[in-house]
This record gives structure tokens, sequence and C-alpha cells, in this order.
């Protein structure tokens, strides 16, 4: 591995182990620190340790970082929840629970006195997965629309911790090209290099003129909640770990990345869908969706071959790291049989469908 690809796994967390704190130690300091009670379950994530505190009252989400993670990088991903409910309170984020003395995290220290994390506790949003969920082409592109909001709602945003690199971030893709070597699958392999092939050709030498900002990162299937008998459909916008400023097409590349269609028909359909929703709040240009096709399947092939390395590496998470790359190949592979042109021209009808939205380019 290159020292530049080693920094890259290191600074998103995936060279060091999962260590899960002590319960009592977070139950604890829910008590002193929240005035919270109740019972505390853990949930399977890649990094944080992460449980659900169920209450009578109304149930929370309670995060403790990694001690390793940077504490500009953990409060970044807090703060910027504040900002987006400054910004546009419709936006249905998990409020941050303060402590007793009005602060939006609480340091962690084992009774060593080593540090062990960033205590934070999020309202916790009930529901179904965007993943586990069928949606109709008019749920959609509601879900389109709220990340346009989500991207609107962020501009302007500034934070010392957006600095970071991190392995999921398209614009990095070139520089995972040696993940290949983990592929043994010769036609597997070449669907990757065939990826590999149009993003340098088609996005590497233009990605810097792309306009950017503060995106969400990671408004994956598993990460928005919704409620099919809701008139609003999305109702939680969550997980803001991955936020960062990259080119605007990277945000919606990321949603349709999961909606890429595996079985032998058009691949990009519940994209579009969701594109017509995202082009009445935010719009993109010609060029833009273009490049918006190559990203997308980019972010497959980088969740495909970053799975591969990980479970080579870290095998005891191989199931969990399985489950959230399912279908990634048969997505890839219908994809590219179906023609990156073809998707591009695809996605570009959603501009005839959308209301103008009311962002200028």
């Amino acid at each position: 591995m290159s020292q530049q690809m080693q920094q890259l796994f290191e600074e998103s967390g995936l060279t060091s182990r999962h260590e899960p704190i002590d319960e009592s130690l977070v139950y604890a300091a829910l008590r002193e620190h929240y005035g919270l009670d109740g019972e505390l379950q853990r949930i399977d994530t890649e990094k944080d340790s992460t449980f659900r505190l169920r209450r009578d009252t109304g149930d929370y989400l309670v995060k403790v970082s990694p001690k390793d993670e940077p504490l500009p990088v953990v409060l970044c991903q807090t703060d910027v929840i504040d900002w987006v409910q400054s910004r546009d309170p419709g936006i249905p984020v998990q409020s941050v629970l303060r402590t007793r003395d009005g602060a939006n995290h609480r340091i962690l220290h084992h009774e060593s006195g080593d540090y062990l994390g960033a205590l934070r506790v999020l309202e916790f949003i009930p529901g179904t997965m965007l993943g586990e969920a069928t949606p109709s082409p008019s749920q959609l592109a509601q879900v389109g629309a709220m990340l346009g909001r989500v991207d609107l709602a962020l501009q302007g945003f500034a934070h010392e911790g957006l600095g970071r690199s991190l392995v999921w971030n398209i614009a990095e893709f070139m520089t995972l090209e040696p993940l290949l070597d983990y592929e043994a699958d010769p036609e597997r392999r070449a669907m990757a290099e065939e990826i590999f092939a149009l993003y340098r050709e088609r996005l590497e030498p233009v990605r810097h003129e792309l306009r950017t900002q503060v995106l969400h990162g990671d408004l994956s299937a598993f990460n928005a909640v919704v409620d099919p008998d809701s008139s609003q459909f999305l109702t939680g916008v969550i997980d803001f770990g991955d936020v960062q400023v990259n080119p605007v097409i990277f945000d919606p590349a990321v949603l349709f990345a999961n909606h890429l269609l595996p079985a032998p028909a058009n691949p990009w359909q519940a994209s579009r869908d969701m594109l017509v929703g995202y082009l009445e709040v935010f719009a993109l240009s010609e060029d833009e969706i273009r490049l918006l096709a190559i990203a997308s399947l980019a972010r497959v092939a980088l969740r495909a071959l970053v799975t591969n390395w990980r479970i080579v590496h870290v095998p005891e998470r191989a199931e969990y790291l399985r489950s959230h790359a399912r279908e990634d190949w048969a997505r890839i592979e219908n994809t590219l049989n179906y023609g990156i042109d073809a998707g591009a021209a695809h996605l570009l009808t959603a501009r005839d469908l959308a209301k103008p939205a009311s962002t200028n380019i």
C-alpha cells in the first residue's frame, strides 16, 4: 500500500481495531451529565461505539467517538447539525441534546485518566431505512428534494474539522486504484478497471474546476429514515460523519450509488426519479449531470473494492461489511452493460420533468 493510501485509510479510521467502550461508563456519564436513565442497546456501526437509549418518554441515539479520532472532526459532525437546523428547521435531522451545563458533547475518560472519546446524545428518529423500503417515483423525488435542501442549508458552513481525508470520498477514487489487487475475480477486476478509466478520462481532468461546497457526504440508503405512510416520506436525515467540502455532484452521486438497479433493466430509473426532486431545489448544469453518472458508478466501485480490503484486514467485521456492499458488483455490471453515456442521457431527462429550481448555476 502506498504511503498516500495508507494515510487515507488511517485518517478514515479503517486501520485501527474497533474497541467497544464499556457500557457502564456510558451509562454513568448519561446519568451524571444529561440526567438520563434507560436501557442501552448497542448498535453495530463502522467506528463509533453507538447505542440506542430506550426510555418510556422517548429514545435517544448515543455515540462515543473512537479515541484516535481528532476531536475537531468529531465536534464538526455535531456542530453541523446545529447549523442545518438554524438554516432550515424543516429538515428532519437528529437534534443534539445538551448536557446539564449546555454543552453539545462530553469528554469521557477512564478512571486511569486516559481519553476514551467524545460522548454525544442525539434525538432518535424511528422508522424504516430507505434501503429497506419500496418507494414510488414520487417518494424518490421527495428524497432527492430533501438532499437538495440539505445542500442548500450547508452553504456557508465552516469548521476546523472539515479538512480530513476520507476513503469514502469520491474525490480520492484514483488514489485507491491499487485496491484492484484485492479483487481476485478477473471479470470483476475488468469492470473496476473500466470505471477507473472512465473517471481518469472524463472526471479527474475537470474535478478541480467543479462547483464545491460543504456536503453531507453520505446520504446513503442507510442514512435516510422514511415513513411510507407519511406525506413527507423522508422523516430523518442522519449521520453527518462524512461531512466534507467536495464537488456538489458528489452528494447526489452517493445517493444514486445505492439505487443503481442490479437487474437487467434501466439501472438509472430510481436515480432519475430522485434527480427530478433534487433539481427542483438545487440546479445542476448539463455537464454536471453527465459527470454525476460517472461519480455515481465510481462510488459503487469504491465501496466494493474497499470492502475487499477490509475483509482481508478486519475479518471479524466481514459480515457487517458484506451487508453494506451487497449487490455492488451486480449494480456495476448492469450499469456498464447499459452504457455510461446512455445513463447520463437518461439522467438528463430529469431536467424536463423538474420544476425550475430556486438556485442558480
